[in-house]
């Protein structure tokens, strides 16, 4: 018995040393639903070889737990920061509670739940839907588990990060908080043809359970659309939109391609099957004449994903050569003695070479072409604008293609109209400080007296651009003449229904009021906007249809704002002499009168 109360001596000093060195937050490290505590003591003689005590008893705290319970003393052990020295510990329901203070879980913290202390069971999710509702949603059904509090869920193209909730980065990895099934996302977050991970967690506290990683892809099309052979002529391409790269922050590891055509016999592919080496590319030769598809199915995981729904036509023709031709401008309207035109021919050769381009005009007196262009890859005249037409002439210009040795093989024409002297009260159009931008020909009848593009604030004129031609007639460009003749390219067509993809999930209906501002969704095959001062509103509609403007509209300058997403025509009745705000229609923008009329915004 002398080495039993020697070895509780031990215990208790071992708990006092503990206490001076670690103070209350012992136990701060994490915060779980229980605390474990371990106890040691002697209640008997220590093992006689290693001096230990001969039992480690313990017991678990819930977070409303204040103390530590010693089932066989019944005090409190307030040496370990739960209790104060001064607290009194009581025992109820066989658990120990510290009756003058009150410490909270983050205080306690530590430890690791008791045996069937976490009772959150473990999510899945079901599907992905690509295009539900609607053509621009995606739709993630879960089954989110019971006994949790919340649902989490991250989805990216990089599966490492989705494995950890975006914690490495949010660069194409999107997690959201509390979620509920079906959670309906943009489909703008989603790029076309590629594979993408999914996870979801249920959440307890810091009892968390997640699913499997859920692979999709968001699309498996192949292109091009169509390709052209003749026999014998050379192989091409046929390239699969998978695009796997980011799988586990590495090479993918889980992805194959398999490439055919149907029906057979006519092209053939190879290889036919590619795995893990994005891009996913098959080489198409000719065999036989005929027509087939080409088609390829995307397997995950060695499991059928997808199959392209819009396989690629292949022809095969014999060696007789053809052509397809495409002229621009397709059709022009000038006024006598205006700059000359450039028209330019597109030729697309089957089994032959483009050798040369020739361009007649039928009307002399309207204009007359250089011909013929054989310098490729495009082709090109330059129209010469008569001079005194006295009245309106009409000339169609044509251009013929000379393809593998065939003199004219293909064709396309184009119209062109030359007025005569523009009359003193002709309407013409102008801009002041801002840029014109078009893919074709910038026409205003501008007087000699003035220019198309008058300064601004800031003492400088914007800037027209354009593809084809910039007619100004007898006036000026601008103060400085800034011009650009080129072509421009956007990946992105931002018409009326890439706007009406963006409108919030929250706007639902005609008047609806968000984030500051008033949103207006009409569809009808026509509405009409009157006479308005919109001061310092802000208002955005969408017309799935044609806007008539039969009043003038206004806004307070710097505050006020106005748009209007048009999927047809907007018309501007005559009387109307000043609009304000910004102005996007996928059809014509009309104005007519014989008053003068003024937009200020954006076109």
């Amino acid at each position: 018995m002398q080495i039993k109360y020697a070895c509780i001596f031990i215990f208790f000093f071992i708990l006092l040393i503990i206490n001076s060195v670690f103070p209350k937050s012992i136990f701060s490290q994490s915060c779980s639903e229980y605390v474990r505590i371990d106890i040691y003591r002697c209640d008997f003689d220590p093992n006689p070889e290693t001096g230990e005590c001969g039992e480690v008893i313990y017991d678990y705290i819930d977070t409303k737990v204040r103390c530590v319970w010693d089932n066989e003393t019944k005090s409190c052990l307030s040496l370990w920061g739960i209790c104060s020295s001064n607290d009194s510990c009581v025992k109820n329901n066989g658990k120990c509670f510290c009756t003058a203070s009150v410490v909270d879980c983050n205080i306690i913290g530590g430890g690791t739940p008791p045996p069937g202390g976490c009772t959150t069971t473990t999510p899945s999710i079901t599907s992905i839907q690509w295009g539900v509702p609607n053509a621009n949603k995606v739709t993630i059904n879960f089954n989110g588990g019971v006994g949790g509090n919340r649902n989490d869920i991250a989805f990216g193209k990089n599966k490492g990060n989705v494995d950890t909730k975006c914690a490495f980065s949010t660069v194409g990895c999107v997690s959201d908080l509390n979620v509920t099934s079906p959670l309906i996302v943009n489909k703008n977050l989603f790029a076309t043809g590629t594979v993408y991970y999914f996870k979801v967690w249920n959440i307890a506290g810091s009892c968390t359970k997640s699913s499997n990683i859920k692979q999709d892809i968001s699309s498996c099309e192949i292109s091009p659309n169509t390709m052209n052979f003749g026999i014998g002529g050379p192989s091409q391409l046929l390239t699969s939109e998978v695009v796997s790269t980011n799988v586990w922050l590495s090479s993918p590891t889980d992805v194959k391609v398999t490439f055919n055509t149907s029906p057979t016999g006519i092209a053939s592919v190879s290889p036919a099957s590619e795995t893990n080496s994005y891009p996913y590319r098959t080489s198409v030769s000719p065999v036989s004449v005929g027509t087939t598809n080409a088609s390829s199915n995307v397997y995950l995981d060695n499991v059928l994903s997808c199959t392209a729904t819009n396989p690629t036509v292949v022809n095969v023709t014999s060696n007789t050569p053809s052509c397809t031709l495409s002229l621009s401008p397709s059709n022009l309207i000038r006024t006598e003695g205006a700059s000359p035109v450039t028209f330019t021919a597109t030729v697309t050769p089957v089994n032959g070479s483009v050798e040369s381009v020739r361009f007649t005009s039928s009307n002399t007196n309207a204009a007359t072409v250089t011909t013929p262009d054989n310098s490729g890859p495009t082709y090109t005249t330059t129209a010469t604008i008569a001079n005194n037409v006295n009245s309106q002439q009409v000339t169609t210009i044509t251009a013929y293609a000379r393809v593998g040795g065939v003199v004219d093989l293909c064709y396309d024409t184009s119209i062109l109209t030359v007025n005569d002297s523009i009359p003193s009260n002709s309407p013409w159009w102008q801009v002041v400080d801002g840029d014109v931008t078009t893919e074709e020909d910038i026409i205003s009848e501008v007087p000699s007296d003035n220019v198309f593009i008058a300064d601004g604030a800031g003492g400088f004129p914007g800037v027209p651009v354009y593809g084809t031609s910039l007619d100004t007639v007898s006036g000026g460009i601008s103060s400085l003449s800034w011009n650009a003749n080129t072509l421009t390219s956007q990946p992105r067509i931002f018409d009326y229904a890439y706007f009406e993809a963006l409108i919030p999930d929250a706007v639902v209906g005609n008047g609806d009021t968000y984030d500051g501002y008033e949103w207006n969704i009409i569809s009808n095959p026509t509405a009409t906007l009157n006479t308005t001062n919109f001061g310092n509103r802000k208002v955005i509609y969408f017309i799935d249809g044609n806007l008539n403007i039969d009043g003038n509209i206004t806004l307070d300058n710097g505050v006020g704002f106005f748009v209007a997403f048009v999927s047809g025509n907007i018309t501007i009745n005559p009387n109307v002499t000043n609009i304000e705000g910004m102005y996007l229609t996928d059809g014509t923008f009309n104005t007519s009168g014989t008053i003068a009329f003024n937009g200020r915004g954006s076109l």
